[in-house]
């Protein structure tokens, strides 16, 4: 049983994106293209070959005093958002991952590199380990990159 909820970017931070090309926070354009690989951080499905819309998002939006922006994609046109949150998603197994363990805010408490193929049992752990962790924050661990969020289940 999973201790976790794989949260996708929200629904209202996607249609933004896709109706005003822009990110909401600092209005930079995004950019479309058809990368060669890489997932949609709503539906976390690949994005590859795909008409995608490159754009700025902090990952930490709400979180902390600080802003801490990033480059992710989504697909251009609406895709269904990810729904099986208790699974962590098969476009990530065996991609090399970086997975960070937060407390309240911004507090960073654990931090583990790994593959996919275990990246369950990794968010488990350290949600096990670390009791005032809220959530982990998964990489793309060459790219450095933001993925997904799994918040603590319940």
């Amino acid at each position: 049983m999973t201790t976790f909820a794989i949260q996708p970017i929200s629904d209202e931070l996607a249609d933004h994106v896709r109706t005003n090309r822009s990110d909401p926070v600092w209005e930079h354009p995004a950019h479309e293209c058809v990368p060669d690989a890489g997932p949609c951080r709503s539906c976390l499905g690949s994005v590859a070959g795909e008409p995608t819309l490159l754009f700025t998002h902090d990952s930490f939006a709400g979180r902390g005093e600080f802003k801490m922006p990033g480059p992710v994609y989504i697909h251009a046109e609406r895709c269904e958002p990810y729904s099986d949150v208790s699974r962590f998603p098969e476009w990530a197994l065996g991609k090399p991952l970086t997975f960070e363990a937060y407390g309240p805010g911004v507090t960073l408490m654990a931090v583990e590199r790994a593959t996919g193929d275990s990246g369950a049992e990794i968010i488990d752990h350290l949600l096990a380990e670390h009791p005032d962790a809220e959530y982990v924050n998964v990489r793309n661990t060459g790219a450095g990159c933001f993925l997904l969020r799994a918040d603590r289940a319940g």
